[in-house]
């Protein structure tokens, strides 16, 4: 017993060491860096507050003023500054959903740890995050809320309080607030509810409707922008920028560009674990927490392979997809592979 909870504290150690180094170096790094195109257009936001914008909300922009506000000015430190808070923020919720989802699944305390200290550092170094970590734009506060939500609801899904379906409708309030690629978490918990077979009773009870109308409360301001502005945000998303025509080549690009954003190997192993566990002949499809997370990266990367189909899929535009998948891939390795 006293090896194991040894065992625990190293991992917890190793973990939060290893996220103090990175975040102490990008810190320093992110001062180093030119703003580019994308980040001075969202601190334009920020010296022009509203509701809404012409192609995303704006939590981006309260953000930023917040930052230079507090620092007293605009420099590329206090404009990444939030970025980077924010994606340290998604490494320790990962850490503490993988543990959450081992532990209950009856796994041991060293295969816990070890889950959540794998689920930490592949979100601190994925090259994907590690950019968006010293890079503000929509995406950072997108990933981490995604990543809260993920997290709020499976807390709420697992107990009777009020409180916890309360603060995941806020929760994905704000991921709403972030961007429109946020629509697919709501899609990929509601698909999570009808699959599985122990959590369709929340079909039948008030408190996922409650925060489906907080989350909407939350997201209300932009649509008031929108309907004063002739829905702007939706016309330039779900009209303007689509591209009707077929075009394939643009699949095995898209395939390559997310082995550049998540590294050959992370991505090889993720697709497999997603493949393993919705395959009809899956192993445990008895585990609650693996189809959860399985559903949570398979709902948008669906989605995205399909755009890939019609039109260039941007590197980033996948990322809090991943996440799910991340996490549920390093708890497999933390279970199944040989530790000596």
């Amino acid at each position: 017993m006293l090896d194991t909870h040894n065992s625990e504290k190293r991992y917890r150690l190793v973990f939060l060491a290893t996220l103090a180094v990175v975040f102490v170096f990008r810190l320093w790094y992110m001062t180093t860096l030119p703003l580019s195109g994308d980040e001075s257009y969202h601190w334009e936001w920020s010296r022009h507050l509203d509701l809404g914008y012409y192609d995303h909300p704006g939590l981006t922009a309260y953000l930023i003023w917040a930052s230079t506000t507090l620092f007293g000015g605009s420099t590329e430190f206090t404009l990444r500054f939030p970025a980077l808070l924010l994606m340290t923020a998604t490494s320790l919720l990962a850490y503490l959903l993988a543990r959450l989802i081992m532990r209950q699944r009856g796994s041991s305390l060293q295969e816990e740890s070890r889950a959540g200290c794998l689920a930490g550092l592949v979100v601190v170094f994925v090259p994907v995050y590690a950019v968006f970590s010293m890079y503000i734009s929509t995406d950072p506060p997108l990933i981490c809320f995604w990543m809260l939500s993920l997290f709020v609801f499976w807390k709420a899904l697992n107990g009777s309080s009020w409180r916890l379906w309360l603060l995941a409708g806020l929760c994905y309030g704000l991921t709403l607030q972030c961007k429109f690629l946020s629509f697919f978490l709501g899609l990929s918990l509601g698909a999570f509810v009808l699959f599985s077979r122990d959590d369709r009773k929340w079909l039948l009870r008030p408190q996922p409707y409650l925060a489906g109308l907080v989350a909407l409360l939350i997201f209300s301001p932009f649509l008031y922008w929108n309907a004063k502005n002739q829905w702007a945000t939706f016309m330039f998303n779900f009209v303007s920028r689509q591209d009707r025509s077929l075009n394939l080549l643009h699949v095995p690009e898209f395939l390559g560009s997310q082995m550049l954003a998540l590294s050959p190997g992370i991505l090889i192993m993720a697709l497999v674990r997603l493949w393993q566990r919705l395959r009809p002949a899956g192993q445990e499809r008895e585990s609650r927490g693996s189809l959860y997370l399985a559903l949570a990266s398979a709902v948008p990367l669906a989605y995205f392979l399909y755009e890939s189909c019609r039109q260039q899929v941007g590197l980033h535009w996948p990322a809090a997809g991943w996440l799910g998948i991340l996490i549920l891939a390093s708890t497999w390795a933390a279970r199944d592979a040989h530790w000596h």
